[in-house]
């Protein structure tokens, strides 16, 4: 079972305390020109070392995280949780995959975020493009902002992100929600999308959770914190 914990970065950090961070982190926390990506940072860092502390019996700022080869954050504990963090419009997202069960990717994008029509070449495929509805451009936009949150959470598994061109990956569906990767160096990967009303996190935000073939995404459990 994957879980994604939702939380609103300032909300997270209200007390915007850092020393859950090890050195790195709190280097890289106070490099942030912007207050929105320092407090995305950390509270992303927050959720991630508050939730493997509990797991390891730790306090947040001993859990020891490290970045692999191609940028990926993890813990490396024996039965340590796979996850993966992704932020947006003023939240934060961790997406958890248990133990031995391979890595998961994440990513959230608020639903009314533009996608220019002149990007399309740049992360989709001939094939992904001649699959965009033919009616009106709002019904494009957001079939491109589909493509575009399912191929970071995916290429976020693979454990490349956008250093892999989203363009040499394709995507293909039945059914506009479960999504399998069937070309490219990430293929075999698969993702789901899920909306979530306004209701919940205060605007519409579009989520993608991918993992590995030989698992689901369709059983992915949400928590707004």
């Amino acid at each position: 079972m994957i879980e994604v914990h939702l939380a609103r970065s300032l909300g997270c950090i209200a007390d915007s305390d850092a020393s859950c961070l090890d050195p790195a982190e709190q280097a890289r926390h106070r490099a942030f020109h912007r207050a929105c990506d320092a407090a995305d940072f950390l509270a992303g860092r927050r959720l991630v070392r508050e939730r493997l502390g509990r797991v390891h019996g730790l306090a947040p700022a001993q859990v020891p995280l490290e970045i692999d080869p191609q940028g990926r954050p993890g813990c490396p504990l024996d039965e340590s949780p796979q996850f993966s963090i992704s932020h947006a419009g003023g939240f934060v997202a961790v997406a958890w995959n248990a133990p031995g069960r391979g890595p998961v990717g994440v990513d959230i994008q608020p639903l009314d975020t533009p996608m220019d029509a002149a990007l399309e070449p740049h992360y989709l495929t001939l094939f992904e493009r001649q699959q965009m509805p033919s009616g009106p451009e709002a019904a494009r936009a957001r079939e491109r902002l589909h493509y575009f949150v399912l191929k970071e959470a995916i290429l976020k598994c693979h454990g490349t992100g956008f250093r892999v061109t989203p363009e040499s990956i394709t995507l293909q569906s039945k059914d506009k929600r479960q999504w399998i990767c069937t070309d490219g160096t990430a293929r075999g990967l698969h993702a789901t999308l899920h909306l979530l009303p306004s209701s919940t996190t205060r605007q519409p935000l579009l989520t993608a959770v991918a993992c590995s073939s030989a698992h689901s995404t369709t059983g992915v459990t949400f928590h707004v914190l």
